[in-house]
C-alpha cells in the first residue's frame, strides 16, 4: 500500500456520450488529481442527452451522482495503475444507450403572392414545404427561400412564425438552427403589394387655348415652368403647386377633365388614386368676360340633392365650366312609390359639353357642364322604378312584385309562401292552419289534429279510446279494467250497481249488487262477492284438511277396503271444493263486467 501516494479519478462517457451529437454528458470535474488516501474526491453527475439516456457506470453503479474515495475501491486497489511513479488513477466511464426521440416537423408556407424554393429542391413551389428533423442541438433545417411572383407588383415583408429552434433569417431565406424539441412548427412567408406610383401633370391654358402665354406653374421650392409633373404614391398627397400669371394676365381657375376644381391659384391634390392632369386657366386683364346662364331643373318625382326641387342657376364664363349638380328620385314608403333617374333633357345640347354619372341603383345622378358656349336649360327626368323590368338592389317582391320574384330568404313572406314552404320568411303561428315546426296537438290543437299513437294524450283521447297515448292512471277519472273500488276508489267510487255488495248494502236497498248472477237473493251467510266466495272456499278447505289429519291414524288401521272407500270420499270432497272455487270466480268476473257496463252507460247518458 502506498498510503502516502496521491490518487486520481477520471470520468468519461462512452462513444454514445458525445454531447455535440445529442449524447449524454458529465457534470462536474471529470479529471481529478492529488486526492489523498481515504479522502473523497469531488462529486460528478451523469446527465441524459437529447438522443441518449444514462444506463450505468462502468463499475456497475447505477446512481447518476457519485463521489469516489481512494481506498474504498478495495484493499488491493484493483483498477489503479501508475502512469508515473507515485500516482495512481481510477478511470470510470458513463454508459449510455440510444433513445428514440420524436421528430420535429417544420411546415413552410407562403401567401398567394409568392413561391418557395428549398435547398436541394423543390424550386418555385406554391407550398407548403414540410421538413422532419430529429431534435439535436447541432441539427438544422434545410434553407427555404421565398420568391415573389411579380417583382413589379409585390415585395417581401418577412417570415412569420416561431418555435422548434433558432430561426436564422437572411433576406428572403430562413433556416432553423439548433432544433431542440419535437412538435410541429409553422413558418409563413408574406408579401404585400408595392405602393403604386401615379403621375400628376400640370399644364397651362390661356383664354381657353392650351398654351403658356398667360403664366407659369411653380412647385413649392422649385422654379416656374410651363409644365410640371409629380410622381405620387397611391393614397398620398401631391406637393402644392401655384399658378403665377404673367404681366397683363390674371389667373382664372384650375380645371380637371372639363370641371372647375378651384379658383385659388394654389392647388394641392390629396389622396391620389390615379394619374391626373390639371390645367391652370389664365386670361387677359382687359379681356371682356362673357358669361352664360346654365339653368338646372328637376322633373316630377325628383329633387336636387340637399336643396329641394327649386331651379338652380349658374353663371359661367364663356368656355368655362359650371359646378357639379346632383339630383335624385323621391321615395314614398307609405304609398310604396319609388322613382329613379331616367335621363337629362337639354334644350340646346350644342352649348355645353356634359360630364355625367349615375349611381348603380339608378336613384342618383350627377352632371357637370364645361366649354359653355351659350345659356342652356337642363332638366332631370325620373321614372317609376317599379315596372321597368329591373329588380334593383333596394327592391323586393313586396315593394315591386312586377320586377322582383319572391325568393325564400328575402325577408318577406309573399302570398305564395307559408311556414311550411319557407320558414325563414314566414314564421309559424298557431292558427295558420299548418301544423309545422314545433307545433303539435298539445301546443296548437287548432292546427294539429290528435292522432292515436303520436305520444300525446290530447283532445278526445282517453285510456279507453287510446291507451297508447293515454296510459291508465289512478286519479284520471276513468275506471279501467285494471281498476276497481278497492285499488282505486278515486276512479271507481262505491255506488249501488257497481257489482259489490258492501256492508251498507243489502237485497232491499241495492238488489242489483246483493243478488247472484241468476237473480236469486243472497242467503246472507257469506256475501256473494269474489272476495267472500274465496274466503268460504278457504274455510271449507281448512276444515276438510283438519278432519283428514285427525282421522289419519284411524284410517290407516282400517282394512284395505275401508281405506279405499275413505280415500274416494276425500277425493270427492277435494273435487267439490275446486269446482266451488271455480264457479265463485266466474260469478265474480260476470258481476265485475256488468258493473263496468252500467257505469259506462251512465257516463254516455
Amino acid at each position: 500500500m502506498m498510503r502516502n501516494a496521491k490518487y486520481g479519478l477520471s470520468y468519461t462517457t462512452d462513444g454514445n456520450g458525445a454531447r455535440e451529437n445529442g449524447g449524454g454528458y458529465i457534470e462536474g470535474e471529470t479529471e481529478q488529481r492529488d486526492i489523498p488516501w481515504e479522502q473523497p474526491g469531488k462529486s460528478v453527475t451523469a446527465h441524459d442527452g437529447i438522443n441518449y439516456e444514462f444506463i450505468k457506470w462502468s463499475d456497475g453503479t447505477t446512481e447518476r451522482t457519485r463521489t469516489d474515495t481512494p481506498g474504498v475501491f478495495g484493499s488491493d486497489n484493483r483498477g489503479f495503475y501508475d502512469p508515473f511513479p507515485g500516482e495512481r488513477i481510477k478511470r470510470i466511464r458513463a454508459i449510455y444507450k440510444y433513445k428514440k426521440v420524436p421528430k420535429a416537423t417544420f411546415k413552410f408556407t407562403v401567401d398567394s403572392k409568392g413561391t418557395l424554393t428549398q435547398e436541394g429542391g423543390p424550386a418555385d413551389s406554391p407550398g407548403p414545404l414540410t421538413q422532419e428533423v430529429e431534435p439535436n442541438k447541432n441539427l438544422s433545417t434545410k434553407r427555404v427561400t421565398a420568391n415573389t411572383k411579380d417583382q413589379s407588383q409585390y415585395e417581401f415583408t418577412g417570415w412569420r412564425g416561431s418555435g422548434g429552434g433558432t430561426p436564422e433569417i437572411s433576406g428572403n431565406s430562413i433556416v432553423i438552427k439548433n432544433v431542440t424539441g419535437a412538435g410541429t412548427y409553422a413558418y409563413r412567408a408574406e408579401f404585400k403589394e408595392k405602393d403604386k406610383i401615379y403621375k400628376i401633370t400640370y399644364k397651362i391654358k390661356t383664354s381657353g387655348a392650351e398654351n403658356a402665354t398667360g403664366g407659369n406653374i411653380k412647385l413649392d421650392g422649385g422654379e416656374e415652368k410651363e409644365r410640371i409633373e409629380q410622381d405620387v404614391r397611391a393614397g398620398h398627397n401631391a406637393k402644392t403647386v401655384t399658378a403665377i400669371a404673367k404681366t397683363g394676365y390674371v389667373f382664372d381657375y384650375w380645371e380637371r377633365s372639363g370641371v372647375n376644381v378651384g379658383n385659388s391659384s394654389s392647388l394641392t391634390v390629396t389622396n391620389v388614386k390615379s394619374a391626373q392632369t390639371y390645367f391652370a386657366h389664365f386670361r387677359k386683364e382687359d379681356e371682356e368676360i362673357v358669361k352664360y346662364t346654365l339653368t338646372y331643373k328637376v322633373g316630377p318625382n325628383g329633387v336636387f340633392k340637399g336643396s329641394g326641387n327649386a331651379d338652380q342657376e349658374q353663371e359661367v364664363a364663356k368656355g368655362g365650366t359650371g359646378r357639379r349638380v346632383v339630383v335624385r328620385g323621391v321615395s314614398d314608403l307609405e304609398k310604396q312609390e319609388f322613382f329613379k333617374f331616367d335621363k337629362w333633357e337639354v334644350d340646346k345640347p350644342a352649348n355645353v359639353t356634359p360630364n355625367t354619372s349615375v349611381t348603380p341603383d339608378g336613384i342618383e345622378a350627377s352632371r357637370t357642364d364645361s366649354e359653355v358656349k351659350g345659356s342652356t336649360v337642363i332638366t332631370a327626368l325620373f321614372v317609376n322604378a317599379c315596372g321597368d323590368e329591373t329588380c334593383d338592389s333596394w327592391e323586393d317582391s313586396r315593394i315591386c312584385p312586377e320586377d322582383c320574384d319572391a325568393a325564400c330568404g328575402d325577408g318577406y313572406c309573399s302570398p305564395d309562401e307559408n311556414a311550411e314552404t319557407c320558414g325563414k320568411d314566414c314564421p309559424p303561428e298557431c292558427g295558420d292552419e299548418l301544423c309545422t315546426h314545433n307545433e303539435n296537438a298539445r301546443r296548437c290543437p287548432e292546427d294539429c289534429a290528435a292522432i292515436c299513437g303520436d305520444n300525446l294524450c290530447t283532445h278526445d283521447e282517453s285510456p279507453e279510446t287510446c291507451p297508447e297515448d293515454c296510459p291508465p292512471n289512478c286519479g284520471d277519472d276513468v275506471c279501467t279494467d285494471d281498476e276497481n273500488r278497492e285499488n282505486c276508489p278515486e276512479d271507481c267510487p262505491q255506488e249501488c250497481g257497481d257489482g259489490y255488495c258492501t256492508d251498507e248494502e243489502d237485497d232491499e236497498n241495492c238488489p242489483e249488487d246483493c243478488k247472484d248472477s241468476e237473480g236469486e237473493e243472497s242467503d246472507g251467510s257469506v256475501p256473494s262477492t269474489g272476495l267472500f266466495d274465496e274466503t268460504e272456499n278457504i274455510v271449507i278447505m281448512g276444515v276438510a284438511l283438519l278432519v283428514l289429519g285427525m282421522g289419519w291414524t284411524w284410517i290407516a288401521t282400517l282394512p284395505g277396503k275401508v281405506y279405499a272407500t275413505m280415500s274416494n270420499i276425500v277425493s270427492r270432497i277435494s273435487s267439490s271444493i275446486s269446482t266451488s272455487r271455480t264457479t265463485a270466480k266466474k260469478k265474480s268476473i260476470v258481476r265485475e263486467r256488468e258493473s263496468r257496463r252500467r257505469r259506462l252507460e251512465k257516463r254516455v247518458k
